[in-house]
C-alpha cells in the first residue's frame, strides 16, 4: 500500500523577504518557500490551530553517504549533534577541548591498532580520560533546555538520504528555538563519546533481537549488494568497534552544510516575523567548500530470483523486493499507482484475493522509492501448514492479474480519491505538514513535479498501470524466508566504561541567555461543552459526544463499548470474523467495494477493557456509510470456514507471541501483577476457541450494540443531523461492571522471574505497587514522572544512558489507572546488552528507593510541566477519547484544569512525600526475559529469589 508521505507544496523558491508566487490556489499548505544567501532553504506554513509550533532541521545526509571504512557515521552524528557545543553543554570550553583533543587522538590510534590488549590499554586511557572531561561538561544541557522551554517530541533520525532534527514547543519560544539550533549547527562539539557509543552499540544490539529489522536488511543488501543502501542504517559491528572522531568532524564539515540543509516549520506562526529570525541566526551559518561525492545510480541488474534465508526465533514470513525506480523516474506514479491497486487495505488484490480469502494469514505491500534507487515490496504470512513457497506464488499470481490487465478500471477513480483523503488527513498535524516538505527537499523534487501530483495520478491509465508491472515484475525479485531458527547474530563487545559524573545542576551562560529571553505568555485553554463539543445522554443510557471539524470535511464516528478482551474473550474473535463478513444481500467483497467507492475506511479494535468501530471518509458519504454500517452489523454473514480459518489463525499469532521477547516480558509483569487475571490468562484456551460457533459470533457483536455505550462523532453536521442517522435500540441493557482485579502480594523485597531466550539483549521490567489512587495524587505523580523519566534530561536517563552507556532505551514512571478504584503501579523498562543485566538491574533499584533531591531538576521539571500544560491542546479527533478516559476514571471537570493548578502548587517536599509514599522501598518484581549463558545467574540470584517460568505459564494456549 503507497503511504503518503510527500505532499503538494505549491509555491516557488525565491529570495529572502520577497513575496512568493504560489503555482496554484490550493495549496492545502499555502507554504511559503525561501532561500538565504548560504543556501539555505526555508519552508515555512501557518497553522493557527494550536499555540505549538513543529520544526525540522533536514539534512542530505543519510546512510547512503556513509564512507566505506565507516557505516553507520551518518548515524553516529545523529546522536553526536545533542551533545551540545563549544557554548552549550559545557562549564569552560578552554579546559575541556583539551582533554576532548587528547580523547579524539587516542580514538584514532585504537582505530588502527589491530593488537586486542593494546586497543584494551586505549580504551582505558580514553576511560579514564573521559571522566576527566565530564567534570567540564553540562550533562544533555540541550534537552534540559528544550525542557525548561516547554519543548515536545525532541528527537531525531536518520534513514537512507536524510537525517532529521525535530522538536515542537509553544509559538512563543520560536526565536529561543532559532538561537538554540543556529549554535548547534555551527558549533557542534562531540563530548561524552566514548558513553554515546555504548548507546549506538545497545541500538544495534536492539535492531539485531528485532526480527523484521534483520529481514529487512537482509533484502536490501539482496536489492543493492553493490550499493550502500544494502548497508544497515546503524552500521557493521567492525565498523562500530573502530570509531573515529575526527572521520565524524569531517563528515559533519562536508555534509552540515547550509546549502545541503532545510529549515521547515508548520505551526502558529508569523511567515514574515520568522523569516527574520531565522535570516538574524541562521545566516551565521557557514557554507562549506569541500566536495560532496556525486552518487551514481545502483547498476545491479537481476535476471533471475535472489532466495536469502533468515533464522530467527518468531513467526515465519516473506518479504520480496522487485527493483523498480527512483522518485523522479517518469513512472514512479504509474508505480505508486500499481501498488495501491495490489495493497490499499481494503479492496486491493492482496487485499480481496488473498486476505479477504484467507488465502493467507495476512499480506500486503509498500513502495520505497529513494534518491538514487527503487523497490516494490511484499510480504506475506503463512497460515498453518503452508509452505512460504507457498506465499510466493501467491503474491505473484497477483502480479500476474496486473500485467494481464485483470483488474477494474473503475477502481482507479477509487484509489485517486484514496490519496486525497491521505493527504487531507495528514495535514491536520503539524508533524504530517512537515513531513510532506521535507520529503519535497530531500527528494530535490522540481515544484513543477511537486504541484502536479495528483494531477498525474489522474493521468495514469490502466495501460500505464499494464505496462509499468510488465516493465518492472519479471522473475527478477529478491525473496527473504525466515525461517524458525536462532538467528546469527554479532553482538558488539562491551568495553569497560566507569559512571562519569553527572552535572545537572549549573546551566551554562549561552544556555541562561535563552532562559532569559522576553516571551509573551499563553494563556491556558481547556475544552469546553458547548465550545469544542455537545453531550447528550438518553434516557435508555446511550451517549452521543459532538465535536465540529474546523479543518476539512472528513467525518469520523465510532462506536465505544464497554467491553474488552478482559470482560469477554469473545469479542477479539468475533471482530476479527466480521471483519471477513458480508451482509445478507452483499458478499464480503462487494461491501468492502461499496466502503471503498465510498471513500470510507472501517477499523475496529479492542483493549483489556474497551472496544470500538470506525468510520472515516468524505462528509458527503456519512448517511449512506452510517446506514450500510447498521445493515452488516444486523445481517452479517458468514462461512463456518471463515470462523475456522480465523481460529487458527489466532492460535498461530497467540504462539507467535510466546515467542516475541517484547510481548513475553509484557505477559510476565501482567502475571506477576494480576497472577492469573492476567489478560493473557483470560484469554479463551485453545480448545474453546474450536468450540465457538456461528451463533456465538453473532451474538457477541450484536449484544455491543444492545447493550449501553457511546457514540462519537467528529464532521460538519450539527448533532441533530448525524445523530437522526444512529439506530438505537429503545431498551438497552446496562453497561457491564468491570470488578477490580487484586493485585498479586509480594512477600520478598526483590524477587525475579526468568524467561530464556537466546538474544543479544535483555529486556527488564521492574514493578512495585504503588497504593490506591486518588486523584489528589495526580500532580504530584506527573511532576515525579517528568522529574525521574522526563526525556532525555529525567533521572533515569541521566544515571543510565548518559553516565554508563548501559542502554539505548530507558523509562521510568508511575502508572495511574485508568478507571475508578485502580491502584499506582512504579513501573521500570530497560533493554540493555545481557551481560550489562545485573548493573543495568542494580542500578535502577537504587534510582527507584533513592531518586536524588535536586531543587533545579525539580524546578525544571515543574516549569517545563507548566508549560506544556499551558500550551498543548486537546486535538479534535482526540476530544471524544480525552472526555470517555475521563469518566471511566471518575474525574470531575476538567482533568488538564485540574492537573495544572495542582503542578503549579506542588513544591520539592510534595515530590518526596509523593516518593516515600508511593515509591521507596516497595517490594520490586522484576520480570526479566534474556539469555542465561550471557547473563550472570548466581548475581542475579543474589538481588532476590530467581523463578524461571515458561510461555505456558503465561499465555494461555
Amino acid at each position: 500500500m503507497f503511504r503518503l508521505f510527500s505532499s503538494i507544496i505549491l509555491a516557488t523558491t525565491c529570495n529572502l523577504f520577497a513575496n512568493p508566487t504560489l503555482v496554484h490556489d490550493d495549496d492545502l499548505l499555502n507554504t511559503k518557500i525561501y532561500k538565504l544567501e548560504n543556501g539555505l532553504t526555508v519552508y515555512l506554513s501557518e497553522n493557527k490551530l494550536n499555540p505549538n509550533f513543529y520544526a525540522e532541521i533536514a539534512v542530505r545526509c543519510g546512510s547512503v553517504h556513509d564512507p566505506k571504512d565507516a557505516t553507520g557515521i551518518a548515524h553516529y552524528l545523529e546522536h553526536l549533534m545533542f551533545k551540545g557545543t563549544k557554548k552549550l553543554g559545557t562549564s569552560d570550553f578552554a579546559k575541556e577541548e583539551k582533554i576532548l583533543t587528547r580523547i579524539a587522538e587516542l580514538f584514532e590510534t585504537h582505530k588502527k591498532e589491530n593488537d586486542t590488549e593494546i586497543r584494551k590499554q586505549l580504551y582505558a586511557e580514553i576511560n579514564k580520560l573521559s571522566q576527566q572531561a565530564a567534570e567540564f561538561a553540562i550533562t544533555n544541557e540541550m534537552d534540559r533546555l528544550y525542557n525548561i522551554l516547554g519543548a515536545t517530541n525532541v528527537n531525531a533520525h536518520t534513514s537512507f538520504d536524510e537525517t532529521v532534527y525535530k522538536v515542537a514547543l509553544p509559538s512563543n519560544r520560536l526565536e529561543q528555538w532559532a538561537m538554540l539550533e543556529s549554535d548547534r549547527f555551527k558549533q557542534p562539539i562531540f563530548r561524552l563519546f566514548h558513553t554515546e557509543l555504548e548507546t549506538v552499540y545497545e541500538e544495534k544490539n536492539r535492531s539485531n533481537d528485532n526480527g523484521n529489522n534483520l529481514v529487512f536488511n537482509a533484502l536490501m543488501k539482496g536489492v543493492y549488494p553493490n550499493f550502500p543502501y544494502g548497508n544497515t542504517i546503524l552500521g557493521a559491528p567492525k565498523h562500530l568497534k573502530s570509531p573515529s572522531i575526527t572521520q565524524l568532524y569531517d563528515h559533519y564539515a562536508k555534509y552540515y552544510s547550509p546549502d545541503n540543509m532545510a529549515i521547515i516549520i508548520s505551526g502558529d506562526i508569523d511567515t514574515g516575523k520568522t523569516l527574520q529570525l531565522i535570516e538574524k541566526y541562521f545566516s551565521k551559518l557557514e557554507r562549506s567548500d569541500l566536495k560532496r561525492e556525486t552518487l551514481s545510480a545502483p547498476t545491479t541488474e537481476f535476471d533471475d530470483v535472489k532466495r536469502i534465508k533468515v533464522p530467527f526465533q518468531g513467526e515465519e514470513l516473506i518479504s520480496m523486493a522487485y527493483k523498480t525506480v527512483p522518485h523522479t523516474h517518469e513512472d514512479s506514479s504509474a508505480l505508486e499507482m500499481f501498488d495501491m491497486l495490489m495493497d490499499n487495505s481494503i479492496v486491493g488484490l492482496i487485499n480481496l484475493n488473498l486476505v479477504q480469502k484467507q488465502k493467507v494469514r495476512n499480506a500486503g505491500a509498500w513502495p520505497f522509492q529513494l534518491n538514487h534507487g527503487g523497490s516494490q515490496h511484499f510480504y506475506a504470512y503463512p497460515r498453518e501448514g503452508q509452505t512460504l513457497e507457498d506465499l510466493e506464488t501467491l503474491i505473484n499470481s497477483q502480479i500476474e492479474l496486473v500485467k494481464e490487465g485483470k483488474f477494474d478500471e473503475a477502481l482507479l477513480d477509487a484509489i485517486r480519491s484514496d490519496l486525497k483523503k491521505q493527504e487531507e488527513l495528514s495535514f491536520e498535524s503539524n508533524e504530517g505538514r512537515v513531513a510532506s516538505m521535507r520529503d519535497a527537499f530531500i527528494n530535490k523534487h522540481a515544484w513543477s513535479h511537486v504541484v502536479q501530483r495528483h494531477s498525474r495520478y489522474a493521468n495514469v491509465s490502466k495501460s500505464d498501470i499494464i505496462h509499468v508491472a510488465n516493465k518492472y515484475f519479471n522473475n527478477n525479485y529478491v525473496v527473504i524466508h525466515r525461517v524458525k531458527g536462532d538467528a546469527n547474530i554479532e553482538a558488539v563487545e562491551k568495553p569497560q566504561i566507569d559512571p562519569i559524573p553527572v552535572n545537572t545542576e549549573e546551566l551554562s551562560d549561552y544556555a541562561t541567555e535563552i532562559i532569559e529571553k522576553e516571551i509573551l505568555a499563553i494563556a491556558p485553554s481547556y475544552i469546553q461543552e458547548g465550545k469544542q463539543y455537545q453531550l447528550t445522554k438518553k434516557e435508555n443510557g446511550v451517549q452521543f459526544i459532538s465535536v465540529t471539524n474546523p479543518v476539512n470535511n472528513i467525518f469520523s464516528i465510532a462506536w465505544h463499548f464497554p467491553e474488552g478482551k478482559f470482560t469477554n474473550g469473545k469479542l477479539g474473535v468475533a471482530l476479527e470474523v466480521l471483519a471477513l463478513s458480508g451482509t445478507d444481500t452483499l458478499s464480503a467483497e462487494e461491501l468492502k467495494k461499496q466502503w471503498y467507492n465510498l471513500g470510507v475506511d472501517m477499523a475496529y479494535g479492542n483493549s483489556e477493557t474497551t472496544s470500538y468501530i470506525k468510520l472515516i471518509g468524505p462528509e458527503k458519504s456519512f448517511e449512506a456509510a452510517t446506514k450500510l454500517l447498521y445493515q452488516w452489523v444486523d445481517t452479517f454473514s458468514f462461512d463456518q470456514q471463515v470462523l475456522e480459518n480465523v481460529v487458527a489463525d489466532i492460535k498461530v499469532e497467540t504462539q507467535d507471541l510466546a515467542n516475541n521477547p517484547g510481548s513475553i516480558v509484557h505477559a510476565m509483569a501482567r502475571y506477576r501483577r494480576y497472577g492469573n487475571n492476567s489478560v493473557y490468562h483470560k484469554a479463551l484456551p485453545f480448545s474453546k476457541l474450536d468450540a465457538l460457533s456461528k451463533k456465538d459470533i453473532k451474538q457477541t457483536i450484536q449484544s455491543l450494540f444492545k447493550q449501553q455505550h457511546t457514540v462519537s462523532y467528529v464532521g460538519k453536521k450539527s448533532p441533530e443531523a448525524w445523530q437522526s442517522a444512529i439506530s438505537i435500540n429503545e431498551k438497552l441493557t446496562p453497561a457491564p461492571t468491570l470488578a477490580k482485579r487484586e493485585l498479586v502480594k509480594e512477600e520478598e523485597a526483590v524477587s525475579i522471574h526468568f524467561f530464556h531466550r537466546d538474544m543479544a539483549q535483555a529486556h527488564i521490567w521492574i514493578e512495585s505497587l504503588a497504593g490506591t489512587y486518588d486523584a489528589s495524587d495526580e500532580p504530584a505523580s506527573k511532576v515525579f514522572n517528568e522529574y525521574f523519566s522526563g526525556g532525555m534530561s529525567g533521572v533515569v536517563f541521566q544515571e543510565l544512558r548518559e553516565a554508563r552507556g548501559l542502554a539505548y532505551d530507558a523509562s521510568g514512571f508511575t502508572s495511574t489507572p485508568n478507571r475508578i478504584g485502580g491502584d499506582f503501579v512504579n513501573v521500570g523498562r530497560i533493554g540493555c546488552q545481557a551481560d550489562k543485566t545485573i548493573e543495568a538491574l542494580t542500578t535502577f533499584i537504587e534510582l527507584f528507593d533513592k531518586v536524588p533531591n535536586e531543587q533545579n531538576r525539580f524546578d525544571e521539571a515543574k516549569n517545563s510541566l507548566t508549560l506544556r500544560s499551558t500550551t498543548n491542546r486537546v486535538e479534535f479527533r482526540d476530544v471524544a477519547e480525552t472526555l470517555m478516559y475521563w469518566q471511566r476514571r471518575g474525574i470531575k471537570g476538567n482533568l488538564n484544569q485540574l492537573v495544572l493548578k495542582g503542578i503549579r502548587t506542588t513544591e520539592l517536599t510534595d515530590l518526596q512525600q509523593f516518593h516515600s509514599d508511593h515509591i521507596k522501598g516497595k517490594r520490586k518484581r522484576v520480570s526479566i526475559v534474556g539469555d542465561r549463558t550471557k547473563i550472570d545467574m548466581e548475581a542475579l540470584k543474589k538481588l532476590g529469589p530467581v523463578t524461571e517460568v515458561t510461555k505456558e505459564m503465561l499465555f494461555s494456549m
